[in-house]
């Protein structure tokens, strides 16, 4: 039986067929909200995938992607700023870290005893290339860091990838600190945007429906979903914001591709329908 990856419910509708991978669903949670892709994806498959990916779409010479670098380390000062209102140093843990321009930034300012871990071995070594950032290689579980101890975990667009993310927040609650604070960016599936994608989906402009893609992205998730999800495991949420492509926090930058679809971009600018969530939790002690 198909059920929610967040709530367990068994209760959810369709949203469309996958029109490029044929047994999988794109389906919706009645309970949650949230969405979800019906077909597995193993994990232990996921880092030659990205290896795939960050070396055709994801090339750092590709002039989107660094221009999408370069927007990065832009907001990442700001975004430290904002994490320092909960947690202002200690060891932090970039989940999914890239090529480590938030780790950059973090270190340059002297705020945080930083780590990173991608599963990209390419980006790993462009991270010590351009930012002389150390990054581990591999997937995340908490056996990866035996006994070790973090007061801040970031993630910037990683969640969203996991199959499995009940399992996941548990790993991530097991190498927290008492009083660890959580940082989750990723994108709002029931943001303006994506309800367009999914109204063009059926047409393969894109290959997105919504914020979902198998298997890249295999959990569109709402602030609400979110919250429920790190609450289920023992986290206090602490805030939660959207943003829109017309914010300076957005977490990538404002192209040509977005100006068609600027008076939807618009729409985003609405409270709580951001295409991008922002959200934060702790653990407490």
């Amino acid at each position: 039986m198909i059920k929610c990856p967040i709530c367990h419910s068994g209760a959810w509708k369709l949203i469309s067929k996958d029109l490029y991978t044929g047994d999988n669903l794109y389906l919706r949670c009645r309970e949650c909200k949230t969405a979800f892709c019906s077909k597995e994806f193993k994990a232990d498959k996921m880092d030659s995938h990205y290896e795939e990916f960050y070396g055709c779409e994801g090339s750092f010479e590709n002039k989107f992607f660094a221009k999408a670098s370069r927007h990065l380390l832009k907001i990442s000062k700001k975004y430290l700023d904002r994490l320092a209102r909960f947690k202002q140093s200690g060891k932090l843990l970039d989940l999914g870290c890239g090529r480590g321009e938030f780790i950059h930034i973090a270190q340059r300012l002297g705020r945080y005893e930083c780590v990173g871990l991608d599963v990209s071995a390419r980006v790993a070594r462009e991270a010590k290339e351009l930012f002389g950032v150390e990054v581990i290689v591999g997937n995340f579980n908490a056996g990866l860091f035996k006994d070790e101890k973090f007061d801040v975990v970031y993630m910037r667009h990683i969640i969203e990838h996991i199959p499995d993310p009940g399992q996941f927040v548990a790993d991530i609650k097991a190498v927290c600190a008492p009083g660890a604070v959580v940082a989750v960016h990723l994108p709002n599936d029931l943001s303006f945007s994506n309800a367009f994608k999914r109204f063009i989906y059926p047409f393969r402009i894109l290959k997105e429906c919504g914020s979902l893609n198998y298997p890249y992205h295999m959990v569109g998730y709402n602030p609400g979903s979110l919250r429920l999800l790190f609450e289920m495991s023992g986290f206090v949420h602490l805030e939660t914001r959207t943003f829109s492509k017309l914010s300076p926090l957005y977490d990538f930058h404002f192209s040509y591709f977005d100006y068609p679809v600027l008076p939807v971009i618009i729409w985003d600018t609405l409270p709580g329908k951001g295409n991008s969530i922002v959200s934060y939790f702790r653990l407490n002690a």
